[in-house]
């Protein structure tokens, strides 16, 4: 769940909450698009190690950070939960940004292996933190080339055959274990985070399949005509990217959409040069054409890898409105991890703004429910479209996902995760 902004008493709670016991950390490479950075503290300390790594990720998109600690304890009055407490204190004074990020997960991690204290001394202590790297030219000609292989095959799915590397020997029963999959296909080498549970001995294990989310709201919604998809093609969305193409070519002779807009936050201009409204960026593709779609999809791709974190979505709406006046719906497709930097223009976006939600297995932000509600539109995820915002008053509220979304003060808040 999302934590209000520096409150350390209520990340801590969630910390207790969110307790997920393994043998022992996997220390192994980070899944495909993700990497970890370890911040290292002794069996039984607080102090924290390895700190000038953090000012190298405070640009980066932080998804989840984990508390790991060992179950093990050498005396009968030792109380792990504030050890814990210690340890995010110390966090807090060395990245306060880190705990007023608005969209991480925060998990406890506890490593059940260790029998004695030679055991859990050689275990790994302190926090793991899984973040986003920086996208950049590589990155985005590899996206590129996956595109076409995506296209030329016509499906999101390669149907791989799955190598299974991890050791099952002795599981241990109830014990949830988090592995990766090393998958092989045609387009080489892939990585998938999955979730492995010992019962009786044997294992139940069920594959990570292609996200799915734009396929998903527009079959849904299959009475949308004459959108404008505007979308953004930051590195973070480059999945999303290829799902959009794809969709595009599969459903060409439908005609919904008149026309794309792909925006990219900037050219790679400086963060410090950006200025809401006039960040740039944005590049135009009428929907009656296939080649010119992907091709300036692709071009708005490498002419701008996003930055920073807030993303120009707003600008980039306005400017599609204004290139094509006979649209009847905004179809926004936006990474649920970057805000807009750009919402005080909301009051000038002339149609209601249809939100889909890339990336929301941890919650909605809520700046997109408020811009939702202000233009009357609504948010759609994977799994739900939630419509009718516009009909909710203060201190009205609804659930999704276990998750309460309430109105307070004229804003939407997550207010419990049950």
């Amino acid at each position: 769940m999302t934590i209000p902004a520096n409150d350390i008493e209520q990340i801590h709670q969630e910390l207790q909450k969110n307790q997920l016991a393994i043998q022992e950390l996997d220390r192994s490479p980070a899944p495909s698009g993700k990497k970890y950075l370890y911040i290292s503290s002794s069996f039984g300390k607080s102090k924290l190690e390895d700190q000038s790594q953090l000012q190298e990720i405070k640009s980066a998109l932080i998804e989840k950070v984990e508390c790991v600690n060992t179950s093990y304890s050498r005396g009968k009055k030792f109380d792990q939960f504030d050890l814990d407490k210690r340890r995010l204190e110390k966090l807090e004074k060395l990245a306060p940004w880190l705990l007023q990020r608005k969209m991480v997960n925060w998990v406890t991690i506890a490593q059940t292996g260790a029998l004695q204290f030679t055991d859990a001394k050689r275990m790994f202590h302190g926090f793991r933190i899984t973040y986003r790297p920086q996208y950049d030219e590589k990155m985005a000609k590899e996206e590129a080339n996956y595109i076409d292989e995506v296209l030329t095959r016509g499906s999101l799915a390669p149907s791989p055959e799955f190598r299974d590397d991890r050791d099952l020997s002795s599981p241990t029963e109830g014990i949830i274990t988090t592995c990766v999959i090393k998958t092989s296909s045609s387009f080489g080498e892939a990585e998938i985070v999955d979730t492995l549970v010992f019962k009786g001995g044997a294992s139940t294990l069920s594959y990570a399949k292609p996200d799915s989310t734009i396929f998903n709201v527009l079959e849904r919604n299959k009475d949308w005509k004459d959108n404008i998809i505007v979308h953004d093609v930051t590195g973070s969305m480059s999945p999303y990217t290829i799902q959009v193409l794809l969709w595009h070519q599969l459903n060409f002779e439908s005609k919904r959409n008149l026309g794309y807009v792909f925006f990219n936050d900037g050219n790679n201009m400086l963060d410090q040069d950006k200025i809401a409204g006039k960040v740039g960026g944005v590049y135009f593709a009428e929907g009656n054409s296939l080649d010119q779609v992907k091709r300036v999809a692709k071009n708005a791709m490498f002419s701008g890898y996003g930055g920073d974190l807030p993303e120009n979505n707003i600008e980039a709406t306005l400017r599609g409105i204004e290139q094509f006046p006979k649209a009847k719906n905004v179809v926004m497709i936006a990474d649920n991890w970057a805000t807009p930097r750009d919402l005080e223009f909301a009051d000038k976006l002339a149609l209601p703004i249809k939100i889909i939600l890339c990336g929301t297995h941890w919650g909605i932000n809520t700046a997109y429910l408020d811009l939702a509600k202000k233009t009357g539109g609504s948010v759609h995820t994977i799994e739900k479209d939630i419509v009718d915002l516009a009909k909710l008053h203060e201190g009205e509220s609804f659930e999704l996902n276990h998750i309460t979304y309430k109105i307070l003060k004229g804003k939407f808040v997550k207010i419990a995760s049950l």
